[in-house]
């Protein structure tokens, strides 16, 4: 079964010689990176409607929950990034 492993003279498999760890790392880190980039967008619109508001109570009041909102996600993003950190360190997969 030595075969099986073996390496055909330059040909690569279907991903270009990635495994499915870097894919998956790739796919969780540009998740992170569309979580943080949305935060800064959710909180970019949200502060103008606050300035822009002009002493509208109802509008000031939606503008701040969507400043909340956008900082519980980030809260979230930063959490599930510090977790996977914690657990491929644990496990070896990267260096503490």
């Amino acid at each position: 079964l030595e075969f099986l492993t073996r390496k055909l003279g330059g040909v690569l498999n279907a991903g270009g010689g990635a495994n499915i760890a870097i894919i998956f790392g790739t796919a969780y880190n540009l998740v992170l990176l569309s979580g943080a980039a949305g935060f800064v967008i959710v909180l970019l619109y949200a502060g103008t409607r606050y300035i822009f508001a002009g002493g509208n109570e109802e509008s000031q009041e939606g503008a701040k929950k969507m400043i909340n909102a956008a900082m519980y996600g980030l809260i979230l993003t930063l959490g599930s990034f510090a977790i996977s950190r914690f657990l491929m360190s644990s496990f070896g997969a990267i260096a503490p």
